[in-house]
């Protein structure tokens, strides 16, 4: 596994790297009582990692893509163990919904996790992704299925996402 960090590394230490689409992330964030909305908003988008690293891989992705989808659930564990939980990386999340109209609702949503409670960002963007073909299928009602068991708003989630507020 040491050739494919140092290659992992070397693609990516001259500066940002931009992965279109095929990326996403996970977090374990949430309580037991459930996160406390924030006073203020979050400026910039979500970002794991320490800031001060000299490598910043951004990420660019869509809830209905379905290599984000894998990527989340398989690639990202990894990714943090390697490289966030050593603080080599900062991590940046973009995103790029354009795979079908529900990705704006379903980015929207997220983004209105991100904005309202910022760090449950994460966990709430983790378990989105993992619902697969169900944000297509049964959006906006999966937001707030998912942002009620997450322990977040699930009114004010879904409809950020019913609504596309953060587009």
């Amino acid at each position: 596994m040491h050739t494919s960090r140092r290659a992992f590394l070397a693609g990516v230490a001259t500066g940002t790297v931009a992965l279109a689409g095929c990326t996403g992330s996970s977090d374990d964030s949430g309580g037991d009582g459930g996160p406390e909305l924030l006073d203020s908003a979050p400026s910039g988008p979500p970002v794991l990692g320490d800031p001060e690293a000299a490598v910043t891989l951004e990420v660019f992705e869509d809830f209905n893509c379905p290599h984000c989808q894998d990527y989340n659930a398989e690639g990202f564990p990894e990714v943090r163990a390697d490289y966030l939980e050593t603080e080599q990386i900062r991590y940046v999340h973009r995103d790029l919904p354009f795979i079908h109209p529900t990705s704006w609702q379903a980015a929207s949503a997220a983004r209105e996790a991100y904005r309202s409670y910022g760090e449950p960002f994460w966990s709430y963007k983790s378990a989105l992704m993992s619902e697969g073909s169900r944000i297509r299928d049964d959006a906006p009602d999966v937001f707030g299925e998912v942002a009620d068991a997450e322990n977040l708003d699930s009114e004010r989630i879904q409809q950020a996402g019913a609504n596309r507020t953060h587009e």
